[in-house]
């Protein structure tokens, strides 16, 4: 029961953090908005700056100074590699991260340790990327 409990409060404390970016996203661009529902390939669309979104919470890079970059959820596309997103924002306790889709591609395959399993927390099968995220910090363009 805990785990499934984790993976409900984690969706609650990505869909805020949805709505955190958004407002930041809405300083530049006052009509952007959030896609609501399973929509895999962007989060919000900013349509004066003919950009999208893809936004991550990762709780667990507290304990471990890496950031999790999911590409592959029970066998299916997920994440990295079904976003279209022009960028990636990733989100801890701490910080926002703003930095180009293409550009975190790189760095997961060049910086990347691959990941397969089910995380702390999690009910799913999962393959991802852990990343340092002094890398994600290093290449931030936000």
């Amino acid at each position: 029961m805990k785990e499934k409990d984790n993976f409900k409060n984690d969706i609650i404390i990505g869909e805020e953090k949805e709505l955190e970016i958004l407002d930041i996203i809405r300083c530049f661009d006052e009509n952007a908005y959030k896609i609501e529902g399973e929509f895999k390939p962007y989060d919000i669309i900013a349509p004066n700056l003919n950009k999208t979104f893809e936004v991550k919470y990762d709780r667990g890079s507290k304990k471990t100074s890496n950031f999790f970059i999911e590409y592959e959820c029970n066998g299916k596309p997920s994440g990295l590699s079904s976003t279209e997103a022009d960028y990636w924002v990733h989100c801890d306790e701490k910080e926002n991260n703003f930095i180009r889709t293409a550009d975190l591609k790189c760095i997961v395959k060049d910086k990347g340790f691959k990941y397969d399993g089910t995380p702390e927390g999690g009910v799913s099968n999962v393959k991802a990327y852990l990343v340092k995220k002094k890398y994600i910090r290093e290449n931030k363009v936000y």
